[in-house]
């Protein structure tokens, strides 16, 4: 479908603004220079397509999305859905999180994981509904705090259904070696040898 001409307003994110809105058929959104925040979207019901103005990717019930700062933002309800509900939330990153959000991309800067474990995606949605309400209360003074955490948290569920690309088998290996050893004390030259080690058996 073409691009619409009109560009969707970008908003002003000191950290993060979220919502759980249900689209109805005519919906579409486009920022042809992306947002200077990150933007997720994860599909609860209903169907969307994504991309970047090139190609649309067809989101159903379980798909998430993140689209990096500075890509071009292309969403809408699928013509052939009558609904979609959805989560979106535009955040800065805060601490470490660029760890959880190195996903396996569909086009460059646009980010896709397919969460198929229905316990995982319901936890996930549960999780960005806290992130929701948090950030809805403005009253709260820890209502803010409590939603970067929900947020966090929400990443990590992510992270952990498929939210990373996939790494050398001899690096994943090390990480292995390492989280099982994070109370020890290690040398980077040990991992080296073990590497060696298993190669041979290999």
């Amino acid at each position: 479908m073409p691009v619409p001409h009109r560009e969707t307003p970008c908003f002003h994110i000191e950290v993060l603004l979220a919502d759980e809105p249900r689209y109805a058929p005519g919906f579409e959104a486009w920022r042809s220079r992306g947002t200077h925040e990150w933007l997720l979207i994860h599909t609860v019901s209903g169907a969307g397509l994504v991309g970047t103005g090139t190609r649309e990717y067809r989101v159903v019930a379980g798909h998430t999305v993140v689209f990096q700062p500075g890509t071009p933002q292309r969403y809408l309800i699928d013509p052939t859905s009558r609904t979609w509900r959805i989560f979106w939330c535009h955040f800065n990153l805060q601490r470490d999180w660029w760890m959880w959000l190195d996903w396996p991309e569909i086009e460059k800067g646009l980010g896709h994981v397919e969460i198929g474990n229905k316990t995982a995606c319901r936890q996930i949605e549960e999780s960005l509904r806290e992130v929701v309400h948090h950030g809805r209360h403005a009253l709260d003074p820890f209502g803010l705090a409590k939603a970067v955490n929900a947020l966090e948290r929400s990443l990590l569920l992510i992270h952990g259904e498929g939210g990373h690309r996939n790494l050398d088998a001899r690096v994943s290996r090390a990480l292995q070696e390492l989280d099982a050893r994070w109370d020890q004390k290690f040398e980077f030259s040990s991992l080296a040898r073990s590497e060696e080690h298993t190669s041979e058996l290999q």
